[in-house]
């Protein structure tokens, strides 16, 4: 996750994922966030990649047709 980090939307659901809770998120100077990941803790498991909305991609399943009444 640290090759994303510039990506963050700031959702903190990598923060929230974590069994380990090794994620620590904090902002620089402008306000953007940035993760910091203690790699002694982290067993690499990829939860917060497959959570992270920025990292992973969401599918989006909208109906091919619409349908108006008047």
């Amino acid at each position: 996750m640290s090759k994303h980090s510039g990506k963050c939307c700031g959702c903190m659901a990598c923060l929230y994922v974590c069994r380990k809770q090794c994620i620590t998120v904090k902002n620089d100077k402008i306000g953007n966030f940035h993760k910091v990941i203690d790699k002694t803790e982290c067993v690499a498991c990829g939860r917060c990649e497959r959570v992270c909305p920025m990292v992973s991609a969401i599918p989006y399943n909208y109906p091919q047709s619409a349908y108006i009444a008047y």
